[in-house]
């Protein structure tokens, strides 16, 4: 679990954090546990019997604000340990912190994250992966009920040394559009690319996508999330003979997220991820679920 020092080192900042906090401007801080399962955890092909699991995840979170002046600066950190109850080895971790500046009518954030210790495949020779990304965006409201938002994130994915092949630097673009259709109600709408560069060329590939989302409060101790994202994605530098070869995907998925807060110290939660999977590789049509429940609390 404690084999990488990003993990040693995230840890060390969600302990100092707190400590270098002024009383005006403090750190608010949310644990959670949820409890739930992954019907087809490596979201593979329905070929065969699938791998499915309960999960237990617990997370710790925090956030501060600070007023400059002349805009607005806000710090957040973030941990999680997700169990795998059902799968050997497949428990894995995940961290992020990020920063954002807000002035006027213009919001500036800037984002790190690391998932550590992931596994990739259950097959005779597990394989393992890190991830780590890179994020940085721009958000400019056009009035009082829309706003623009141009982002780019950059992920490097590092596998064992037996799949190294896999390991890849990926980029993706997105433009989103936010209408707030009431003072409770938003709606977005989204266009996504993306630009996968892996070691071996028969893990390259590009695709875009879109995607369109509903949040809101309806009430002010609830609120929701509802996505629908669609992506296409073409494997076109995969030799000839090879499984990837002329390989095209289209994969939807629908994120649903609910929250409420009983008190102030404390609520309840409920996340819901489904995925389906359309390819050209017979393997890889596949759908599944993964369906979580819990609490938060607050301090």
């Amino acid at each position: 679990m404690w084999r990488s020092p990003v993990l040693w080192g995230a840890a060390l900042v969600i302990c100092v954090l707190p400590l270098s906090a002024d009383d005006e401007g403090g750190w608010m801080w949310e644990a959670g546990l949820l409890g739930g399962n992954h019907d087809n955890f490596f979201f593979r092909g329905e070929g065969g019997v699938q791998p499915s699991s309960d999960l237990l995840s617990g997370y710790l979170a925090g956030e501060m604000e600070k007023d400059l002046g002349r805009g607005d600066l806000s710090f957040s950190v973030g941990g999680a340990l997700v169990a795998v109850l059902d799968i050997d080895q497949a428990d894995y971790q995940t961290f992020d912190a990020e920063v954002e500046y807000k002035r006027g009518r213009a919001k500036l954030h800037a984002g790190y994250g690391v998932m550590l210790n992931r596994l990739f495949s259950e097959d005779d020779d597990a394989a393992f992966f890190d991830a780590q990304s890179v994020d940085l965006w721009y958000r400019y409201s056009l009035s009082r009920r829309i706003w623009v938002r141009a982002g780019a994130e950059v992920e490097s994915w590092d596998f064992d040394a037996e799949e190294d092949d896999r390991d890849a630097d990926v980029l993706k673009l997105d433009v989103t559009v936010r209408v707030a259709l009431s003072d409770r109600v938003g709606l977005r709408a989204s266009l996504l690319s993306e630009e996968r560069d892996a070691n071996g060329p028969r893990n390259n590939r590009t695709g875009e996508g879109w995607a369109l989302a509903i949040e809101g409060r309806p009430s002010d101790d609830t609120s929701l999330f509802l996505r629908f994202r669609s992506r296409d994605r073409e494997y076109d530098d995969a030799p000839a003979g090879d499984r990837n070869f002329q390989r095209d995907d289209t994969t939807e998925d629908i994120n649903f997220n609910f929250r409420w807060r009983v008190s102030e110290r404390w609520g309840l939660q409920m996340r819901d991820t489904y995925r389906s999977g359309d390819s050209t590789r017979p393997d890889r049509n596949f759908t599944g679920n993964q369906a979580e429940i819990g609490a938060f609390f607050r301090f």
